[in-house]
């Protein structure tokens, strides 16, 4: 268990994190403005019980409640990724299953090999803990191949997906959940995703992006409804049609990490309070299956790059981070499925673009 000091949280909770406010906390306690700075920003490692009850002095002054301190200037966080996903239930593993029905009857079941790789990995690698461990297929009746994709066609997967979904929320549902594949191969995605940020699963969001990442398709992708993908970017005025991961940059513009032939894009998000306050969650899904098995394969090599997230704010935390992948050109490797890897690079979104699109 890792336990921090920040002072911004609190401050922005209690509508205090003004222009300025750095240099006026400095002012009016008389603790060294760099040191008021490293605490705001939560840099420091230690803080003085001098310092604290200065600190906690000047906020009671601004009115924040005294029952709340000091307590609300420290947070406890799970020292990593890995430690965050073992739970004293188990971790549940979910990953998409195509079934073909006939006449009312199951006729075969289909699971994409680059997201069982990823799967495997992860149980390969949990298994070595003392936590039990679960892995749930998550059912969709609509062929892969179709490339036109109606809100009517999903509902029944919706149903099916649904009961997995509340499963996950009730207090009797698992304490770390790991989602993996994409929206069109595990709709289980897309209802987290959109329960995270405020959007109507399989709804596209017309009027404001409330989804700071958005996967344009190919045009022989299937075109799921989602709240978070589609054939254009409606909220992009550069690129809006260019296949692809696009995301809100720090500059609050939307940017894109294309999908070509040798380059690729995916998503990992990690939370906890979402959905159920001691529920843990992680998501990993890449524009292909390519990607989305190196990124399974990446983030359990990297863990500490996904982990703590760069969001926390009353008990919810929360980081989204956009992975951008190039491969080395080989069709003999392409042809057998191997993957052969030039570079990878992590792009968290910003604190302050999380923070407002949860607001």
């Amino acid at each position: 268990m890792k336990v921090t000091f920040s002072l911004q949280p609190i401050l922005r909770d209690n509508h205090l994190d003004q222009r300025g406010i750095i240099l006026d906390l400095a002012s009016q306690t008389g603790i060294p403005r760099n040191r008021v700075s490293a605490y705001y920003r939560g840099l420091r490692n230690k803080i003085s019980l001098d310092d604290l009850g200065k600190l906690c002095a000047w906020l009671v002054e601004q009115g924040v409640d005294s029952a709340r301190l000091p307590g609300a200037l420290f947070t406890s966080q799970r020292s990593s990724l890995r430690d965050a996903l073992f739970a004293k239930r188990g971790t549940t593993i979910y990953i998409g299953e195509y079934i073909s029905v006939r006449d009312n009857r199951v006729t075969w079941r289909w699971v994409s090999r680059r997201d069982m790789a990823v799967v495997s990995a992860i149980m390969n690698e949990f298994s070595t803990g003392s936590s039990a461990l679960n892995l749930e297929y998550v059912p969709f009746s609509y062929s892969p191949d179709t490339l036109r994709v109606s809100k009517k066609q999903l509902r029944p997967d919706i149903r099916m997906t649904k009961k997995f979904y509340d499963n996950i929320a009730s207090p009797r549902g698992p304490e770390a959940a790991v989602v993996v594949g994409s929206q069109k191969s595990n709709h289980l995605l897309e209802m987290i995703v959109g329960n995270i940020f405020s959007a109507k699963p399989f709804e596209p969001c017309r009027t404001r992006p409330k989804v700071p990442f958005f996967c344009v398709y190919r045009d022989r992708d299937p075109k799921m409804p989602s709240c978070f993908g589609g054939a254009k970017n409606p909220f992009s005025t550069n690129e809006s049609g260019r296949p692809g991961i696009h995301y809100i940059n720090d500059k609050n513009h939307w940017t894109v990490c294309p999908m070509d032939d040798q380059s690729d894009a995916g998503i990992v998000i990690s939370s906890s309070g979402f959905l159920r306050q001691d529920l843990c969650m992680l998501q990993l899904f890449g524009f292909t299956g390519k990607s989305s098995q190196t990124i399974g394969q990446y983030i359990l090599q990297n863990s500490s790059e996904f982990w703590p997230p760069t969001f926390s704010s009353r008990g919810r935390e929360l980081g989204v981070y956009i992975c951008k992948v190039k491969y080395l050109n080989s069709k003999k490797h392409d042809i057998k499925g191997e993957i052969r890897l030039k570079s990878f690079k992590t792009t968290p979104l910003s604190e302050d673009i999380l923070t407002k699109v949860l607001s």
